[in-house]
Order: structure tokens, then C-alpha cells, then sequence
């Protein structure tokens, strides 16, 4: 929020921020997630089985770097690969599509992704910054230039 003053009296205005993001452009990124969800392989380099769209789009924000790291743990009492397989697939099933466990080596990591929303994303730039990112994602996933199967669904349509 930032301040200003009224003319006549002087008392100090709060003005909510102006948000440099468009709603085409949110929509437009939208519709690129739904084009990949539309077209994800059954078998993509990286295993990765969204259960919706909604899922997808949070998988594809988070390898794009968009997430906290919520919980850590190192693993040494058991196999790093079977415990990971015992935890993915426990939480497999989770209703918070903004949870996602990743092995690394022996550290089991949670990662929590956050908001784009505009009051988290306020600047066209960042936000452009992280389609492109996810749009690069879809590419080597489904083989596919993001553009292109969005261009392809638009005319399916």
C-alpha cells in the first residue's frame, strides 16, 4: 500500500498497488496449462502423472522454481529409493495439490509451492519469467513447444 495526501484536507489516503499483470496474459497461461494437461504423455521423461489440471499446473511451478522447502529429512536406516517410493505413494492420494516430496540422494525433501496470485506475482516481467520457465518444462516433457500445443488446441476447438 502507499500513501497520499488529499488535496483539500491533507489526510493521508491509502491506495492499494497497481498491479502491472494483465488478465490475458493470466488466461493466456492458463490455457497453456490446460493445452499440456490436454496432451501430457503417459510415460514423460520425468514420471510425472497430474491428476487434473489444477495438479499439473502446481507440478509445472514448482520445477520452475516456485515453491518453499517445507520439511527435510535424511534418510540413512533404510533405502533412500524404497522409502521414497512408500512416501510418494502415501501421499499420492493427497488432497493438497501444493505438496510435492523429491529425493535427493539420501534427503527427502518437501516442497510447498506458492501463490501466483497478483498481490504474490505483482510485475508482468516475473510472471513472464516463470511461463517461460514452465513453458520450457512442457517441452521436454510432452515434446512439444508449449506454443504449439496451445496453438493446435485453439484449433481443435
Amino acid at each position: 500500500m502507499t500513501e497520499r495526501h488529499c488535496h483539500e484536507c491533507g489526510a493521508v489516503q491509502m491506495e492499494e498497488p497497481k498491479h502491472n499483470r494483465s488478465t490475458p496474459q493470466l488466461r493466456r497461461f492458463y490455457a497453456i496449462i490446460r493445452a499440456a494437461y490436454l496432451n501430457w504423455p503417459e510415460q514423460p521423461p520425468s514420471g510425472f502423472r497430474p491428476q487434473n489440471e489444477e495438479h499439473l499446473r502446481r507440478w509445472l511451478e514448482m520445477r520452475a522454481g516456485l515453491f518453499t522447502v517445507t520439511k527435510q529429512a535424511r534418510i540413512t536406516s533404510t533405502d533412500p529409493d524404497k522409502l521414497y517410493a512408500l512416501m510418494s505413494e502415501f501421499f499420492k492420494h493427497s488432497k493438497d495439490t501444493t505438496l510435492f516430496n523429491e529425493l535427493d540422494g539420501n534427503l527427502l525433501i518437501q516442497k510447498q509451492v506458492k501463490s501466483i496470485a497478483y498481490e504474490a506475482i505483482k510485475e508482468s516481467a516475473e510472471f513472464s519469467r516463470l511461463k517461460d520457465a514452465i513453458c520450457e518444462i512442457i517441452e521436454i516433457e510432452v515434446g512439444v513447444a508449449a506454443e504449439k500445443l496451445l496453438r493446435e488446441s485453439e484449433k481443435a476447438a
